[in-house]
């Protein structure tokens, strides 16, 4: 039901019934610490970073075996701009683990955003599809990371695939309306914008891709 009140925008009623679901019993710390990894996603989401870093520390605190929490906190770091502590961790989960594709895939992922160190992000990006190659978010990022580096075709072909592992995926959408856009095929490029603003519910995403259909009409 939180993720359909997510879907909805209603973030609130979202993060006050995930709340409420938490036990707060220590023998129900692994299920409470899965509900506040669900609440740090809405929160951040949501545009409330400092609540979404709260929540995915208590989710360590609760579960430290669990990684999950480890990958949120990374991201929530990313969000806050706070780019080396993010690093600090995706690197922890790596060295432990050389085969965490999610890691491996959120390292390159940031990297790109920030716009550095891209021969290093390619690298990691591949690691991850190797390990899972059928997966449509790992898939989106190794196309976003053709595209950054001017291979259109190749991110074009992609994403694509991405897109028959993770149709409803707004990422994905997104980023292959910008290769499209590119290659010049605005109404193609904003059919896939118009159906990433439909997928999506997370606030900066919204916004971004508002800008990008304003701007092409």
């Amino acid at each position: 039901e939180s993720l359909i009140l997510t879907e909805m925008k209603r973030y609130t009623e979202s993060i006050d019934l995930l709340n409420h679901q938490i036990d707060g019993k220590p023998e129900t710390a692994a299920e409470d610490s899965a509900v506040y990894l669900l609440l740090s996603n809405v929160q951040l989401q949501s545009g409330e970073a400092k609540a979404a870093e709260v929540s995915a520390k208590k989710a360590i605190e609760l579960n430290p075996d669990d990684p999950e929490g480890s990958i949120q906190l990374s991201a929530v770091y990313h969000a806050q701009r706070r780019y080396d502590e993010s690093e600090k961790i995706l690197k922890d989960l790596i060295r432990r683990d050389p085969q965490h594709a999610t890691a491996l895939n959120n390292y390159g992922y940031f990297l790109l955003e920030r716009g550095v160190r891209f021969d290093e992000a390619f690298g990691m990006i591949e690691k991850a599809v190797s390990f899972e190659p059928v997966n449509g978010s790992f898939l989106d990022t190794l196309g976003w990371a053709h595209f950054k580096l001017g291979r259109l075709e190749k991110a074009r072909e992609t994403l694509e695939k991405a897109m028959y592992y993770s149709r409803r995926n707004p990422a994905i959408h997104e980023h292959l309306g910008d290769v499209l856009r590119d290659l010049g095929r605005i109404n193609e490029a904003r059919r896939l914008w118009e159906k990433a603003l439909e997928y999506s519910f997370e606030t900066e995403e919204i916004a971004r891709i508002k800008v990008k259909l304003k701007g092409i009409r």
